[in-house]
């Protein structure tokens, strides 16, 4: 089940899931801003979202990407918790 908030667009989501998984010891002593932006397009090119950024994420009741994009944000998002317990 992949449960998102439908009004947000795909960019808006995967930032926050970025910022909000951000480490405090980031690569090279980058910036907050800089890490959440170079994570969120890593994500977006590697699942190959680009072309959804600024589209709805939607649900059943609200019209928005397809399901196979939803189910891509949703990887996108684990992979920012993942990444985040890593480094």
């Amino acid at each position: 089940m992949d449960t998102h908030f439908p009004h947000l667009r795909v960019n808006e989501t995967l930032n926050f899931a970025s910022e909000t998984k951000t480490p405090r010891l980031r690569p090279e002593g980058q910036r907050r801003k800089d890490y959440v932006t170079s994570m969120t397009d890593m994500y977006v090119t590697g699942l190959g979202l680009r072309h959804t950024l600024q589209t709805k994420v939607g649900n059943d009741f609200v019209r928005g990407i397809s399901g196979g994009e939803r189910k891509r944000v949703s990887l996108a998002e684990m992979a920012s918790i993942m990444l985040s317990q890593v480094v």
